[in-house]
């Protein structure tokens, strides 16, 4: 399963990216929102980690977990932009 792999990998490059903001960007509470969608994401998808594919209940978790994951990103563009206006409100 290749995404089992490969979206931890793909959250965590994200997740370094988000914290190279400025910092009174990374200190706004719509951006703290989003930095825990990343890490909620990241640690679920990490419990698949080493789990067989071959089990049908294990690949039907995990394409619930992907739901899940996938409906909590869905914000993440419009939060993220409520940071920035946090930010510009701030400072």
């Amino acid at each position: 399963m290749f995404l089992r792999k490969e979206l931890p990998v793909r959250l965590a490059n994200t997740m370094r990216e988000v914290n190279l903001l400025p910092d009174n960007l990374l200190n706004r509470p719509s951006v703290g929102l989003v930095q825990s969608w990343y890490m909620q994401s990241f640690l679920e998808l990490l419990e698949y980690e080493n789990k067989s594919p071959e089990d049908p209940r294990v690949l039907d978790n995990f394409l619930h977990v992907l739901i899940n994951i996938r409906n909590r990103h869905n914000d993440v563009v419009p939060t993220m932009a409520q940071g920035v206006i946090e930010y510009k409100e701030k400072f």
